[in-house]
């Protein structure tokens, strides 16, 4: 996945919430909130979980962004792009990660409220554009706990490409045939 834009990655972002609120449209309460594999997250856990990671990344893109505006670095946007990302999703393809502690799921939280969340989270997101696009994305970077160090761009670009892991992964449970026992 190469991005060439801010712009795009919003794009990008924004098809992929909006295809994870199609997958689930129609399910049960009961469907949303059950173990069909053993020791696996329900759809449910699953939107929880990328809310809070949706909502921590949030928390550090601005962070991020305020060091770079106080520091003063504001640069040449254009020189983040293009964001070539295809290592970052390959390796996240390959490898099974544990989700950290403050990204593990607690089950109180429903799949519709989450979604909602992640849906103003996206919205706090759109209104950094502006401060996004007068900057050098690639002036700051911060170490992801498995994928080493990323850049604000890259941090900015792996939301949605955390939120496409998940939607496949929903999608498999959702393919499952111990997910079709339960309608």
């Amino acid at each position: 996945m190469i991005f060439y834009s801010l712009s795009e990655i919003y794009s990008e972002k924004q098809s992929v919430l909006s295809r994870l609120q199609k997958s689930v449209t129609g399910l049960s309460p009961e469907q949303l909130v059950s173990h069909p594999q053993e020791g696996r997250w329900s759809i449910s856990e699953v939107l929880e979980h990328v809310l809070l990671v949706d909502a921590s990344l949030l928390k550090l893109i601005n962070a991020l962004l305020g060091k770079v505006e106080n520091a003063g670095t504001h640069g040449e946007p254009a020189n983040a792009f293009p964001m070539d990302l295809r290592a970052l999703v390959d390796q996240s393809n390959k490898e099974k990660y544990i989700a950290r502690e403050n990204a593990q799921p607690t089950g109180k939280v429903s799949a519709s409220d989450s979604l909602r969340e992640s849906e103003r989270i996206q919205g706090e997101l759109l209104s950094l554009q502006p401060r996004l696009e007068s900057i050098d994305l690639s002036s700051i970077s911060f170490p992801h706990f498995a994928l080493g160090p990323l850049t604000l761009g890259q941090w900015f670009a792996f939301i949605g490409i955390h939120e496409e892991r998940h939607l496949r992964q929903i999608e498999g449970l959702i393919a499952s045939k111990e997910f079709l026992q339960t309608r």
